[in-house]
């Protein structure tokens, strides 16, 4: 697992060295949670030199993931910016019996940030995640996040590059600027 971890770090900063003073790279893993089977994120992994790090599966359930629901150890234990993906964050925190705004505020003052994933593409058959289009239309869940000053980021989930849709994430991150809201690695 560390030779993989170390090989896939290394891979990204070739290309980050290839494109410096073209494009900014971001090092980054996605970590998918669920428990059973190989675990995604063994103890004596060490992610901090990642630029950040995506948590899946958030609110697949007590008992269920490696998080036990908690990002805020997780993240403190990823030891670089953290992001939650492929969650309908709103939907967590009620289930958990907690307010918004005062979640959302404890992410942003610990560097947490949430993705809005826009895939659409045919591996995921066109899917658009029900709650990233709740978001966009509810003002009130904005407000919320706005005030908070959680910061967003937007992702893209395809796995084909034929799929990919630069313009798509670009239309949401000017949406997400428009309301007021700060991007993850905005300045």
């Amino acid at each position: 697992y560390e030779r993989t971890l170390k090989r896939y770090f290394d891979h990204i900063n070739l290309i980050k060295e290839k494109y410096a003073g073209k494009i900014k790279i971001l090092r980054g893993i996605e970590i998918n949670t669920l428990t059973g089977g190989r675990t995604a994120l063994p103890e004596s992994a060490d992610i901090s030199c990642f630029d950040f790090c995506l948590v899946e599966n958030l609110d697949a359930g007590e008992g269920k993931t490696i998080t036990n629901g908690d990002i805020f150890a997780f993240a403190d234990r990823c030891g670089c910016p953290t992001g939650i993906a492929h969650t309908d964050m709103f939907a967590f925190i009620l289930s958990r019996g907690e307010d918004p705004y005062r979640y959302f505020r404890r992410m942003a003052d610990r560097g947490i940030f949430w993705e809005m994933n826009v895939n659409l593409d045919t591996v995921h058959h066109g899917h658009e995640h029900k709650y990233m289009l709740e978001f966009f239309e509810d003002t009130e869940q904005q407000e919320i996040v706005r005030r908070s000053k959680v910061r967003l980021s937007v992702g893209f989930d395809g796995h084909k590059v034929d799929d990919y849709k630069p313009q798509r994430i670009a239309d949401y991150c000017g949406k997400i600027s428009r309301m007021g809201i700060k991007l993850a690695f905005e300045d």
